[in-house]
């Protein structure tokens, strides 16, 4: 089964990181400036931003693979569909023959597959 980090997954890591570096953030504001209050005031705001963003960070680094090792399941279904793409794609004249088939309708075909099998993966 492959990896797959949901959002509330994200959204905790996000948390737990942020409690942490929240504290870190106001020991550094309140040594620089000994004015507690202004610490406390910048650090909620800082931080508040700073969840939103690595949230929003994390999210679109998991639609990337690149870096990310795949299962046999995930890369046994990549080959299932790349094989049968290829069996289109070489059948393209035969199946042509059929008058109910148009080259239009065969790409759609090819479109559809790829934009719903590698969306599964």
């Amino acid at each position: 089964m492959r990896d797959k980090s949901t959002h509330r997954r994200s959204l905790a890591k996000a948390l737990s990181w942020e409690t942490f570096a929240f504290f870190l953030t106001i020991l550094i504001i309140w040594a620089m400036t000994g004015d507690l209050r202004f610490t406390i005031e910048l650090s909620v705001i800082c931080q508040g931003a700073k969840v939103f963003f690595f949230f929003l960070h994390e999210r679109i680094w998991h639609r990337f693979k690149w870096g990310k090792e795949q299962d046999g399941h995930t890369e046994a279904l990549e080959n299932k569909i790349a094989d049968l793409r290829a069996a289109i794609i070489a059948n393209r004249a035969a199946l042509l023959m059929d008058d109910s088939l148009t080259i239009g309708a065969l790409d759609s075909a090819l479109t559809h597959l790829d934009a719903t099998a590698y969306k599964e993966l």
